[in-house]
């Protein structure tokens, strides 16, 4: 059995012995929502901590998350306190949305009343058919706390969200205003796992065709992580290429993004920041699940090639990213915006 579906299978066991007897929700004061993901995934969580507060108002919620994803709930005022390490404070409501060995069996110690974990899920979405999309199995894991009618409601009305703050749109409306910008588009070429990036030649092949066709300016975007080789690979691109790589706080990227023409780039967290901006999406996949880490969105169109066998396990040389080709990805860029 792989270390993930272990976990999975024990917290499902945990949660069912914990809630075997009736619930006392009138009881809760302290909630915990257990998240150690990367960006991409707190994008899908977001909702969660604003439900479980519309839920209890009166109760203390309290988000044990990474450092790098806590930049996104810096506004969020469902949550009143965020953590990076956990202590022996009394949790009456203890939700595991992504946690680990360890947080499953502090969650044991610390006796919640209730206890809701992303493993029962997981585990009946397979038995069912197949894993569903990450917010929706986000819902999921919290859809006890709710009647079945209120339910059906949260899946209609809800969708990623990040909470900005107007520091954040100062900071881009300045930006935009100095460099003259009007019209521009965004690219991100980078992704933490290298079997998931597209050619850079081939982002840069691509930003010539619009820049000729239709002269819009173009914005980079990335992480800290990005910016040496965004600069070494700058030459590339058209003149009209400007370069924020490095530059912007993660809730900055939203305001950027909700200005622009459109956005291309591969799976990675900003695709999934910029989905919330609700503009026109292209994102290049390679090894991967299908739908389950998609950016949601009317006008979102994914490329991504799968292999007939061992798709996820994919190298740089083989990745199926390099089955994108650049007129493919221009094709699906004229029907979509263009």
């Amino acid at each position: 059995m792989h270390k993930e579906q272990l976990l999975y299978l024990l917290n499902s066991i945990t949660t069912f012995c914990f809630n075997k007897f009736p619930r006392k929700q009138k009881s809760i004061k302290n909630i915990l929502i257990v998240k150690l993901d990367e960006i991409g995934d707190m994008v899908y969580a977001i909702p969660v901590f604003d439900l479980v507060k519309q839920k209890f108002p009166e109760a203390k919620l309290t988000v044990y998350c990474k450092p790098a994803a806590a930049q996104l709930l810096v506004n969020q005022k469902s949550i009143d306190n965020i953590v990076h390490q956990l202590d022996k404070s009394k949790v009456d409501l203890w939700i595991e949305l992504r946690g680990t060995f360890g947080t499953w069996w502090q969650s044991i110690l610390a006796f919640p009343l209730v206890r809701l974990d992303r493993g029962s899920v997981r585990i009946k979405n397979k038995l069912a058919g197949g894993q569903q999309h990450e917010l929706n199995t986000n819902l999921l894991v919290i859809k006890p706390l709710f009647t079945v009618s209120e339910f059906v409601s949260i899946q209609i009305s809800t969708s990623p969200i990040i909470h900005l703050s107007n520091q954040n749109y100062n900071v881009i409306d300045a930006y935009l205003l100095k460099n003259k910008l009007d019209k521009f588009y965004l690219f991100h070429t980078g992704a933490s796992v290298v079997e998931r990036r597209w050619p850079i030649d081939r982002f840069a092949n691509l930003a010539h065709r619009i820049d000729e066709k239709y002269g819009f300016s173009l914005i980079l975007i990335g992480g800290p992580d990005e910016k040496e080789f965004i600069q070494n690979n700058l030459h590339l691109f058209p003149s009209s290429t400007y370069s924020l790589v490095g530059e912007l706080s993660l809730t900055d990227l939203p305001v950027l993004a909700s200005k622009a023409q459109f956005f291309i780039g591969n799976e990675s967290g900003p695709i999934h920041l910029v989905s919330t901006s609700k503009i026109p999406i292209i994102g290049l996949y390679g090894p991967g699940v299908k739908d389950v880490f998609y950016p949601l969105g009317e006008k979102v169109k994914i490329i991504h090639h799968f292999l007939p066998k061992r798709h996820t396990q994919q190298t740089a040389e083989n990745s199926t990213i390099n089955k994108i080709t650049v007129e493919e990805v221009w094709s699906e860029l004229k029907q979509l915006v263009l």
